[in-house]
């Protein structure tokens, strides 16, 4: 047999974590209670997402009275969106910062912000957030001024929230060149502000933070947000739906939900910090390949921004063994299914991914590569291909993710 080549798009994560507690309550791992009706009064803003060739999902941001498509990653938590006249370089090495100029076409981003009297920056601070699994040390970061901005999101205005305008980048945008930045809905303990004196991190509000924990709306918003991504945007016209202060409709027809759901608390990811919420991170009960129940108790996150479905090797390779077809130089058959049903169960209900979720075709090459495989890091992302086949709801005021089947919709 072939051996599968699988063209894993890292999972994004800030490399530079800052301790920041946001909870001392110790996580239980049974399940908690869990009440929807909460949202129903709920003031509630949706937003459709765009899907930028199934690599990146982004959502726009107006600031400034121009708006920038940016991408949804709940895998960290910077806001920011690429400067004018910002610099792009091919790496950033630990020790040593950006090396090797380049043209700024090579970072591939959108449109560019030139912040003006809107953007306060704050002295003596600087932005260094940096991204996916280091190669020998080289880092896809961005770095340049952190400022308070007023800011809307999902119609949602935020008068006053810290946003990064980076004006120093090795990070390649990935897809069309239409992505401008990065909408970060993580924790403040994942925040990339540092003293320039000092070089301590100085945590600050998330944009999700500040909307759930700092800012008032009325009527009030509920600390949640959910995200339903479609496998195919060129079908039913957009990339998904991110709604803020509780869920989107799920009778629509490109969602398609189930009004049933179960949940699974919050846990600490132990790497990086093990009193301080950092990843939205899980435990699954199990994962499903065929007849068989694997990784008992895997922990995962569940990070929008990742587009590969990461767990431990000998189950990659069981997964990816399932191919119907594999060409002889390790790329996969563009018409390859998965010949077994593969599923994540969480709190005792299976969710089954399309296997058309875990396949990636190259728009530029043609080839199509298997998202199943595995990961460097210290934990497991189960995302993008997850979030295709669910409505995830991110509950700030639980502490769980909370998850609705959608196994059939258009798109």
């Amino acid at each position: 047999m072939a051996t599968i080549r699988s063209l894993l798009l890292l999972p994004l994560f800030i490399c530079f974590s800052v301790q920041l507690p946001l909870s001392n309550k110790p996580k239980n791992l049974q399940r908690r209670g869990y009440d929807v009706s909460q949202f129903s009064a709920s003031l509630t803003r949706a937003g459709n997402i765009i899907d930028n060739e199934k690599l990146k999902y982004l959502f726009p941001i107006d600031i400034g009275g121009s708006t920038f498509n940016i991408e949804v990653d709940t895998g960290s938590s910077d806001t920011w969106i690429i400067q004018t006249g910002f610099e792009c370089y091919e790496s950033y090495v630990n020790a040593q910062g950006f090396v090797t100029s380049e043209p700024a076409s090579e970072c591939n981003f959108g449109p560019t912000y030139p912040p003006g009297d809107e953007f306060s920056p704050i002295e003596g601070i600087v932005q260094l957030s940096c991204y996916g699994e280091s190669t020998e040390n080289t880092l896809r970061c961005v770095e340049g001024p952190f400022g308070y901005a007023a800011v809307s999101v999902g119609g949602l205005d935020i008068p006053q929230q810290v946003i990064g305008a980076p004006n120093l980048s090795s990070f390649p945008a990935q897809g069309l060149a239409e992505q401008s930045g990065i909408l970060g809905l993580g924790f403040p303990s994942l925040t990339s502000a540092y003293d320039t004196g000092t070089g301590d991190s100085v945590p600050y509000s998330s944009i999700v933070n500040t909307m759930f924990n700092v800012d008032t709306f009325d009527p009030p918003l509920a600390k949640a947000f959910s995200i339903a991504l479609s496998r195919d945007a060129s079908n039913n016209g957009n990339g998904g739906v991110l709604t803020f202060g509780g869920l989107p409709d799920l009778t629509d027809p490109t969602i398609n939900a189930s009004s049933t759901y179960t949940t699974a608390p919050w846990q600490y990811v132990v790497s990086q910090s093990a009193t301080d919420l950092s990843f939205y991170s899980i435990y699954v009960d199990n994962l499903v390949v065929g007849d068989s129940t694997v990784d008992a108790g895997l922990q995962i996150i569940v990070d929008s921004g990742a587009n590969a479905f990461e767990v431990p090797d000998d189950t990659a390779d069981m997964i990816n063994s399932y191919w119907s077809a594999v060409n002889d130089d390790g790329t996969l058959d563009c018409s390859a299914t998965l010949t077994v049903p593969i599923g994540v169960t969480i709190g005792g209900t299976t969710y089954y991914i399309d296997p058309v979720d875990l396949i990636y075709e190259d728009p530029e090459t043609g080839a199509c590569y298997t998202l199943v495989g595995t990961t460097t890091a210290n934990y497991y992302s189960i995302s993008d291909p997850l979030l295709k086949n669910v409505v995830a709801v991110y509950d700030w005021e639980d502490e769980v993710l909370a998850f609705y089947p959608r196994p059939i919709y258009e798109s």
